[in-house]
C-alpha cells in the first residue's frame, strides 16, 4: 500500500481550519451597468456580483421591459491573511422594448436561508439616431451634445460614438479646436453592439466634458479619429496568417463626424445675488462646531463643507468676520473633486480655529454662497446653521496676572528682613591677590582659548555635518523640483529628441517637478496637473497642442523620427514653471 504524503495531511488541516471561515463568510451582492444611456437597438450589459456565495441565481427586479440573454459566469477565489473569500460574477445582455427611464434591481439572492439585496441602477433608453449610421460605409462617426443651450460653467457631455463592422485597432481621437472651449474624458471608453439597418454594428463610445465659460455661439468642428483598419474582405478564409492577430500592419484610416452647435446663455439679470461667483449646478452646506463649551485659552474648531456637483473648482473661499473676544485662525481650504460618468463633483472643506478670550456665549455668523441651478433656472442662496460657542473661566486665568495688578500696588507691598539662611563653607576673596597662588591665565591666553575651543569645535562641526545630512535628505524633492525645467530644456536644446523621446522627457519633467510617479503623461493628465497648480489657460492650451501632436504622430508611426514643433517647448516649460505653484 503506498504510504500517503505528508503534504496531503497538512492540506487537509488547512481546509479544516479556513472552512468554518469560508461558510460563515457574509454574502454580499452588487449590481452594475456598463453605461447609463442607451438606444432602443442597443445592447447593455448587466453585471452581477455576488461576493460570499449563494443558493442559486439571482432574481433581478425591473427587466420586463428587456429582452435577456446571459452572458456567462466567471469566479474568483481569494486568500488573504488566512481568510479565504469567493465571489461569482454573472452578466446579462439587455435589448430594450421600448424608450424611458428605467430603474434595474435590486438582485436578490439567498444564502444558508437569509435574503440578501443588491443596489439598483438607472437606465435611460432613447430613440436610434441616424447619426453615424452610413450604411455604406464600415467606419463612421457621430458626435453629439448632452445640451445645445447651456449657460457659462454648467455641465455638458459631449459624445463620441465610433460605428463599425470591421476590425479596427489603434484608435485615437482628435478633439474640436475652438477657442474657449474644453475637454476632459468621462471615464473610460465603452464599447458594445447595436443594429443599424437590420446588420449588426459595434459602437465604441467616449464621453467628454465640455466647459465653456463665456456666453456666445459657438461652432464645434468635426471631430477626427485616426485607426488602422483590416479588411476582412481580402482575407482568404484558409490564410489565418492574415488576421489582425499576426498582421499588426492595418490599412490606416481617418473618419470626421459631423459640426455641432453650442449657445451659451448670459445669467439672467433678475434675482442675481451680490456674491454670486459663477458657481453653477447644485450645491448644499453643512457646518460643525466640536466642542460647543471650552474655556478660555483652549479652542474649538469650526468645520464647513460645501458638497454638490457642478463646476465645483468655483465654490468660493468662505470668510468668518472679526468677533470681539474671539480670535480666529484660518485653515488652508481643501477641494477633493472626482470626474464620473456623470460629470464633476466634490466637496471643498474650510477651518478654522477659534480661541475664546473671554468669557460669555458667542454667536458665530452665518456663512452664505450663492449658485446658479440650471434645471430651475434660478438663483438659490445657501446658508450655514446658526451656531453658539459657551466660553467659561479657565483655569489659568484664575490667577492674578502681573498685568492686572494695579499701579502702585508693589510699593504698598510690606518690607521683608533679610534672613540669614546659611554661611558659605569656602572663605570669600576680596581680592584679586587672593588668587596669585594659582595659574596666571592672562599669561596663557592663548593657549587657553585654543584649549576651551576645540571642543566647542568639534562639537559645531558634528552639528553641521548633520544637520546638512538632514537637510539633504529633507530638501532632495525641492532641489529636484528645483532643476526639473532646466534639465529638460537643457535636453530638448542639446539633443534633437524623436516623438517617443520628446514625451518621456517632459514625463520626467512633470514628475521631477511635480512629486508624481507617473508611467505615462497623456494630454489630459498633463492638463488636469497644470489646472491643480494654478497655471494659465493659454500656457496649459499651448502644452495640450503639442502633447496631442506628439501622441498622434507616436501613433501614426511616426515615433522614431525626430519630433516637429511649431512652439518653442523650451521656453513654455519655463513660463509653466514660474507659474507652476
Amino acid at each position: 500500500m503506498m504510504k500517503t504524503p505528508k503534504y496531503i495531511y497538512i492540506l487537509l488541516l488547512i481546509f479544516f481550519i479556513t472552512l468554518p471561515s469560508v461558510l460563515m463568510a457574509e454574502t454580499k451582492i452588487s449590481l452594475s451597468l456598463d453605461r447609463s444611456e442607451a438606444s432602443v437597438n442597443d445592447a447593455v450589459q448587466l453585471s452581477i456580483k455576488i461576493e460570499g456565495g449563494s443558493d442559486g441565481d439571482p432574481f433581478v427586479q425591473g427587466l420586463q421591459d428587456f429582452v435577456v440573454s446571459k452572458g456567462g459566469t466567471s469566479s474568483q477565489i481569494q486568500i488573504i491573511n488566512g481568510k479565504i473569500s469567493k465571489s461569482n460574477q454573472i452578466t446579462y445582455n439587455l435589448q430594450p422594448r421600448s424608450t424611458g427611464v428605467f430603474t434595474i434591481g435590486p438582485a436578490n439572492v439567498t444564502a444558508s436561508g437569509r435574503a440578501y439585496s443588491s443596489n439598483t441602477a438607472r437606465l435611460t433608453v432613447t430613440k436610434q439616431t441616424d447619426a453615424g449610421s452610413n450604411r455604406s460605409s464600415p467606419i463612421s462617426i457621430s458626435a453629439s451634445l448632452s445640451s445645445n443651450t447651456v449657460y457659462p460653467g454648467q455641465q455638458i457631455v459631449y459624445t463620441l460614438k465610433l460605428y463599425r463592422t470591421i476590425r479596427v485597432s489603434d484608435v485615437s481621437v482628435q478633439l474640436p479646436k475652438t477657442k474657449g472651449i474644453s475637454f476632459k474624458q468621462l471615464g473610460d471608453s465603452t464599447e458594445y453592439s447595436t443594429t443599424l439597418g437590420g446588420r449588426e454594428v459595434m459602437v465604441l463610445e467616449v464621453h467628454y466634458l465640455l466647459s465653456v465659460n463665456k456666453p456666445g455661439e459657438y461652432k464645434l468642428e468635426p471631430a477626427t479619429m485616426q485607426m488602422s483598419v483590416y479588411d476582412q474582405t481580402r482575407r482568404s478564409q484558409h490564410d489565418f496568417f492574415n488576421d489582425p492577430f499576426f498582421n499588426s500592419r492595418g490599412r490606416p484610416a481617418t473618419v470626421s463626424s459631423n459640426t455641432s452647435s453650442l449657445s451659451v446663455r448670459q445669467f439672467p439679470e433678475e434675482g442675481k445675488p451680490a456674491n454670486f461667483s459663477g458657481l453653477v449646478g447644485s450645491f448644499s452646506i453643512k457646518s460643525q462646531l466640536d466642542p460647543v463649551q471650552v474655556k478660555t485659552g483652549d479652542s474649538a474648531n469650526l468645520t464647513v463643507e460645501v458638497s454638490g456637483s457642478g463646476n465645483v473648482n468655483l465654490i468660493p473661499d468662505l470668510a468668518i468676520p472679526d468677533i470681539e473676544g474671539l480670535k480666529i485662525y484660518a485653515d488652508q481650504p481643501k477641494l477633493n473633486s472626482e470626474t464620473t460618468s456623470s460629470g464633476e463633483s466634490g466637496t471643498k472643506t474650510m477651518k478654522w480655529a477659534i480661541v475664546p478670550q473671554k468669557i460669555g456665549v458667542y454667536e458665530l455668523p452665518q456663512l452664505n454662497l450663492s449658485y446658479f441651478n440650471t434645471d430651475s433656472g434660478i438663483y438659490k442662496e445657501l446658508t450655514s446653521p446658526r451656531l453658539k460657542l459657551s466660553v467659561s473661566q479657565g483655569a489659568s486665568q484664575t490667577s492674578q496676572t502681573p498685568s492686572a495688578i494695579k499701579p502702585g500696588a508693589l510699593a504698598a507691598l510690606p518690607k521683608t528682613e533679610v534672613e540669614e539662611l546659611g554661611k558659605d563653607i569656602l572663605p570669600i576673596h576680596a581680592s584679586v591677590k587672593d588668587l596669585n597662588a594659582g595659574v596666571n591665565i592672562l599669561d596663557n591666553l592663548l593657549l587657553t582659548a585654543i584649549i576651551l575651543l576645540i571642543p566647542l569645535i568639534l562639537w559645531l562641526t558634528v552639528l553641521i555635518v548633520l544637520k546638512r545630512r538632514h537637510w539633504d535628505l529633507k530638501y532632495a524633492g525641492v532641489i529636484k523640483a528645483r532643476k526639473a525645467a532646466e534639465t529638460l530644456c537643457s535636453t530638448l536644446v542639446k539633443q534633437h529628441l524623436n516623438a517617443n523621446q520628446t514625451i518621456e522627457a517632459v514625463r520626467t519633467y512633470f514628475n521631477d517637478r511635480f512629486g508624481l510617479a507617473v508611467g505615462l503623461i497623456t494630454p489630459e493628465e498633463a492638463k488636469t496637473v497644470l489646472i491643480k497648480q494654478g497655471v494659465s489657460e493659454g500656457l496649459i492650451g499651448e502644452l495640450y497642442k503639442i502633447l496631442t501632436d506628439l501622441q498622434l504622430s507616436v501613433y501614426t508611426g511616426g515615433g522614431d523620427v525626430p519630433a516637429k514643433i511649431d512652439i518653442d517647448l523650451p521656453q513654455l516649460i519655463r513660463r509653466i514653471d514660474r507659474e507652476a505653484k
